[in-house]
């Protein structure tokens, strides 16, 4: 059990990717109408960014912090202390919503002090920005509960996948140039600024509920990104299933905002970036940090290879449903199973490695 315990990413992972096909089976069969099983949309968007998707960031980062900053990171009770709380937060979130948003925030809180505290003791401002974007989520979760609007969670999922804008453009690059024994692109700063402007822009947008502007910046945001992806060696890719996976994720969540900018249908656009951006690029980070820092060979077996594509697959059939009503009831019943079938394969294989010391007798 102590083992679970060691590194945050470890029951984070664990926790996420079952919870993530338990949230999306419950409101799947809701929407089908079955008995006892009634929650709401804002219910399923909730549990899908702050149960499923935060976890995985909060897994991540708090694992990450520690090579980052060379501070011991979180374990043992304190890790437990958090985990406890996503727990509690998801046990309370369709009985009382109110004391599920409080506990939200507390893990919210909690993770981003943690995080805080290790980049001021290494100095380490470079990875600060994680910090207020932690924050900017658990005051997002207050305002949600306080006044229940799409508009927010939408809000929650953009700055989620700020991160995944931010992680991806740094460790894209660096493990692609790394496996393919090849020069790293080195990120323009022009660019950058640009993506990072055009992504305040649009959350503004978003805010003001302005479908005009929200297209443009959709589209400076894709092309901006497209133009950043374009950098990347993407040679030879395909032979390395995390290599492609993680290109594939990122090209998807590009889809989804240039659906935005084409004025087609915003659940599409959404879906592509929530179960392309985001649930793809989590599926392959997790199986690579889940190997990498429990000393283990970065090579992954063909049902995790062909999990990747089940993901994808998942995304555009997702997006297909928004897209094509009259085939929506199908469509979202095969987005279902092939979420479902890439994260089951994820926990057949990773529990075990999970829940076991590393192999190389290091901490962790």
């Amino acid at each position: 059990m102590a083992n679970w315990f060691a590194m945050p990413f470890r029951p984070f992972f664990a926790l996420a990717a079952i919870y993530g096909c338990v949230a999306l089976v419950i409101w799947t069969l809701s929407i089908m109408g079955a008995p006892l099983l009634t929650v709401s949309v804002f219910w399923h968007v909730q549990e899908m960014l702050y149960g499923f998707a935060l976890a995985v960031v909060v897994g991540f980062l708090l694992t990450a912090a520690q090579t980052w900053t060379q501070v011991p990171t979180v374990k043992g009770a304190s890790l437990a202390a958090l985990v406890g709380l996503w727990i509690l937060a998801r046990a309370l979130s369709p009985v009382h919503p109110m004391l599920s948003a409080i506990a939200d925030i507390l893990f919210l809180t909690g993770s981003a002090l943690c995080l805080l505290r290790m980049l001021i003791i290494a100095k380490n401002w470079r990875n600060l920005v994680f910090v207020p974007l932690l924050l900017a989520l658990a005051a997002v979760r207050w305002a949600s509960a306080e006044s229940v609007s799409i508009s927010m969670w939408v809000l929650a999922l953009f700055i989620i996948i700020q991160f995944v804008m931010i992680v991806g453009g740094r460790v894209i690059p660096f493990f692609t140039a790394r496996k393919l024994a090849v020069n790293q692109a080195q990120p323009v700063k022009a660019l950058e600024y640009l993506i990072a402007l055009s992504s305040v822009c649009f959350i503004a947008a978003w805010l003001q509920g302005r479908p005009d502007i929200i297209q443009i910046t959709a589209a400076v945001v894709a092309v901006a990104h497209l133009i950043r992806f374009s950098r990347w060696q993407q040679k030879a890719i395909y032979r390395e299933p995390l290599l492609w996976s993680l290109h594939v994720s990122y090209l998807l969540m590009i889809l989804g905002f240039a659906t935005l900018a084409a004025g087609l249908s915003q659940s599409a656009a959404i879906h592509l970036v929530a179960v392309g951006g985001i649930g793809s690029m989590i599926l392959a980070m997790m199986s690579r940090v889940s190997l990498g820092h429990t000393g283990r060979p970065l090579t992954v077996t063909r049902w995790v290879s062909l999990s990747f594509s089940f993901i994808a697959i998942a995304a555009i059939l997702r997006a297909l449903a928004s897209l094509v009503t009259s085939m929506y009831i199908p469509l979202l019943w095969a987005a279902l199973a092939f979420w479902c079938l890439a994260y089951v394969i994820f926990l057949i294989h990773y529990l075990p490695i999970l829940g076991a010391k590393r192999i190389d007798m290091r901490s962790g």
